[in-house]
């Protein structure tokens, strides 16, 4: 706003008023909402609302020296406003490096565990399968029957191979009359149990590992 001229035939209360008219009609008042349909009540905040009442009406106030008090508010609440904000990037990222160091060590601890224990457990099945290849034994004495789905369901339920040999399996064959006084090559032990689990375990593992290089 351009600075008034001085005019010797106005007095300093013409001044004041022509002052006070000349912003009313070149200027636009920024508190206002652009939208005339605007339903707000707050549009400003509370510490200039009584300033610009004033400036709308009876213009009373001036401008005086800077609200050292206020200031000192505003800059501390701006200040705490700052550290809270800069502790929570902070800790989002410090949070987000220790899920990702988190999520990479255990991919490594169970890979390596997967890949020893795969070997490991490849290396016993495989000595029991050719151990079992190789023991001859006549057929009625042994039970050669292969018992995939009772291993993977021992399996499942965590029993042991005593308690599926003893009650799931060989109690199940006498009660439905497979095994009998006469005919007892049917019946199932804790090794036969052991070893249709190894070659279960054995099937699934190299299964998974033939889907995974498909892929």
């Amino acid at each position: 706003m351009k600075r008034l001229k001085k005019d010797g035939k106005l007095n300093n209360s013409k001044q004041v008023v022509l002052f006070r008219e000349m912003p009313e009609k070149k200027l636009f008042d920024l508190c206002k909402c652009k939208d005339l349909s605007c339903s707000c009540t707050i549009k400003v905040p509370v510490l200039e609302r009584e300033s610009l009442t004033d400036q709308r009406t009876s213009r009373k106030m001036v401008i005086g020296r800077v609200d050292q008090k206020t200031t000192k508010v505003l800059e501390k609440r701006w200040k705490r406003k700052s550290k809270t904000e800069e502790r929570r990037i902070r800790h989002d990222e410090y949070d987000d490096q220790y899920k990702k160091s988190l999520i990479g060590r255990a991919y490594q601890s169970v890979s390596s565990n997967l890949e020893e224990e795969t070997s490991n457990n490849s290396s016993s099945e495989e000595n029991v399968i050719k151990l079992e290849d190789r023991v001859d034994t006549p057929s009625t004495s042994q039970m050669r029957i292969k018992l995939p789905s009772v291993a993977q369901a021992c399996d499942r339920t965590g029993v042991s191979d005593r308690t599926a040999a003893i009650i799931l399996v060989s109690a199940a064959l006498e009660d439905i009359g497979i095994i009998t006084t006469e005919d007892s090559s049917k019946i199932v032990d804790r090794s036969k149990i052991r070893r249709e689990r190894a070659k279960a375990r054995f099937h699934l593992k190299r299964k998974d590992k033939e889907d995974g290089s498909e892929l």
